[in-house]
């Protein structure tokens, strides 16, 4: 495999899935092999001239080859100038059983959320030094995206976005010229098929260029914003009893179930789960129980984290769970540590503000009162400049009539530097394309005490605006709720093809009625049934955490499917990385500073 067939491999099967198919080994490319010329061989790769010529070094002329019977799989269909170089090496033509182009030319990071590992979308697009081939490049990696999903959707596309409508046009054809020329193609929604026509929505990162900024508190975000995250795998710090700390790497990925549950809820609705399930652990294991009992006697109070290592140890068997759960505790432990150090609970609150316009006791703040509010944290030296800068960029954002003096005074309370001034002046040139921001419609001490709870959480509700910290609704939510219903605006989000009905008739409404991934690795026993045709959501310049929480408590909430994905997932710091490119010179970043 090369690089890009490696990323997509990794993010969807595991070594182990591999392996049960018969494959004995799994190399790199790029590296040197030993041969094997009585194995047949399977070349999975992109089909790019450079991987093309390292399979053609393995059949030099007038030997015998590295391998037996060879097979090539490309991720994508290959180019005339591919073809022409394999056939150009006679030696691999005479040993090849089979070549095919398959589409899979993005990441699956989640069971309904996938990237296209483009993480310089927002720069091609909106930087000074732009690339007016990449909307067809967007295209060409959605369409791959449709056809394996067996989509041909319905394509509505932001607007305002002249990348948005040109990606829109270029995936309308590329689909019509699939379908003529591949007559096995039957997409859903057409009479051999059991499910509607699904929908997808293009949008570029202009359609809400604030929620990206917001600290969100969700398990998944808080790991994305405190601790290394890579590729599903984190880093974080371990501490055995009253030992040293010590750094341990995990995946959280689809097969730690906890994290799969629990990844889209409030922190602190997951350690609650944590220790629920802990507890409900050693409360259903009877020996477990005992021998907790006897530690908890012995030290005359509640189990420490030395008499559960004890408890462990006496029983192997135990260990599997109680490892996991403690990995989570050390990672929401780890977590939690900023929001003392950083007052991020504090930035939160102004963030909300912000954006509701209202504090928590839905009093109107504006004007001085929010500049007063803001210019005290800033002030602070124990906020890192990384948080301050984050917060004023919130502030660019979202309060559009701010005056220059405000801004003025803020930069100087911050100390901001001529590199730190500009990426504001990056997001306020961002925001002359932005058309739409979406409007948003006491705890005790301790780790629950600092996340407030509304009053709508009281009466049993349990999405994460429960919490006073998260009073924010982020554009894509108001999308998601009026594409569902069939409601959303046609001159805002044209349609590009086909025309969607105005209506589904009850009867294709019926037939559509489908376990979600029941037949995919993905699928758990518990998953649940949805209606209707999938809505796919694509969003140039990438997609942030907050956004994969609402269209999953969307999906479950409405019984509708949705996948999500963008260019790239990103967070607050990639996202503020790479609006501070926006003015780069070629591959050179911040080139030009200014001051404000």
């Amino acid at each position: 495999m090369d690089d890009v067939a490696t990323r997509v491999i990794n993010s969807a099967l595991t070594m182990y899935d591999i392996m049960e198919r018969r494959v004995t080994i799994v190399e790199s490319i790029n590296k040197q092999r030993q041969p094997f010329p009585d194995m047949d061989v399977i070349y999975f790769v992109s089909p790019c001239i450079d991987s093309v010529r390292a399979i053609i070094a393995d059949f030099p002329s007038g030997k015998k080859g590295k391998y037996g019977n060879v097979h090539i799989i490309f991720t994508n269909p290959m180019s005339n100038d591919v073809f022409a170089a394999l056939q150009s090496c006679p030696v691999l033509v005479s040993k090849l059983k089979s070549l095919k182009e398959i589409y899979l030319e993005f990441i699956v990071a989640e069971s309904s959320v996938y990237h296209l590992d483009l993480p310089q979308s927002l720069c091609k697009l909106y930087g000074e030094v732009s690339d007016s081939n990449h909307p067809s490049l967007l295209a060409a990696k959605l369409t791959s995206l449709c056809i394996t999903l067996n989509e041909f959707p319905y394509i509505r596309y932001q607007n305002s976005s002249p990348y948005c409508r040109e990606a829109a046009r270029v995936l309308n054809e590329n689909l019509t010229k699939y379908k003529r020329s591949n007559s096995t193609f039957v997409p859903h929604g057409e009479e051999r098929t059991d499910r509607e026509r699904g929908q997808i929505l293009i949008l570029d990162r202009t359609f809400d260029p604030l929620t990206p900024l917001m600290h969100d508190y969700s398990y998944l975000s808080m790991v994305s914003d405190y601790l290394p995250f890579q590729d599903g795998v984190v880093t974080y710090d371990s501490q055995d009893g009253k030992g040293p700390k010590v750094s341990k790497q995990s995946m959280l990925n689809e097969s730690d179930d906890f994290w799969a549950d629990n990844r889209h809820l409030h922190v602190a609705r997951v350690i609650e789960n944590n220790k629920k399930i802990t507890s409900d652990f050693f409360q259903n294991n009877a020996t477990a129980k005992m021998q907790m009992n006897q530690k908890s006697s012995a030290s005359a109070g509640d189990p420490s984290i030395a008499d559960l290592a004890a408890v462990v140890k006496e029983f192997p068997e135990y260990k599997q769970v109680t490892q996991k759960m403690a990995q989570h505790s050390s990672i929401l432990n780890q977590c939690m540590d900023p929001f003392t150090k950083q007052r991020i609970i504090d930035v939160s609150a102004v963030e909300q503000i912000i954006s509701t316009g209202v504090d928590e006791n839905d009093t109107e703040i504006k004007g001085r009162a929010l500049v007063e509010k803001v210019s005290e944290l800033l002030r602070d030296p124990n906020i890192s400049k990384d948080v301050k800068v984050r917060l004023l960029a919130v502030f660019y954002v979202g309060v559009r009539g701010a005056s220059n003096d405000d801004k003025r005074a803020l930069i100087q309370a911050a100390k901001l530097t001529g590199s730190e001034q500009q990426i504001l002046i990056n997001f306020e040139r961002l925001l002359r394309d932005a058309s739409m921001r979406g409007d948003a419609p006491s705890g005790s001490k301790g780790i629950f005490g600092i996340f407030k709870k509304t009053a709508k959480a009281a009466t049993g509700g349990s999405s994460s605006d429960d919490y006073q910290d998260s009073r924010h609704v982020c554009t894509l939510k108001v999308l998601l709720d009026q594409l569902m219903a069939n409601e959303l605006p046609l001159d805002k989000f044209p349609t590009m093809g086909a025309q969607v009905p105005s209506s589904s008739s009850a009867a294709s409404a019926a037939k559509s009625v489908r376990k979600f991934n029941a037949n995919s690795r993905w699928g758990k026993k518990d998953s649940h049934q949805f209606t209707g045709g999938r809505f796919l959501v694509f969003i140039a310049g990438g997609v942030c955490n907050t956004e994969l929480k609402v269209a999953h408590e969307s999906m479950l909430q409405q019984g509708r499917e949705i996948v999500i994905g963008g260019t790239q997932i990103i967070t607050a710091a990639s996202y503020i990385n790479d609006v501070s490119n926006l003015n780069a010179s070629g591959s050179t970043a911040g080139a030009r500073t200014g001051s404000l």
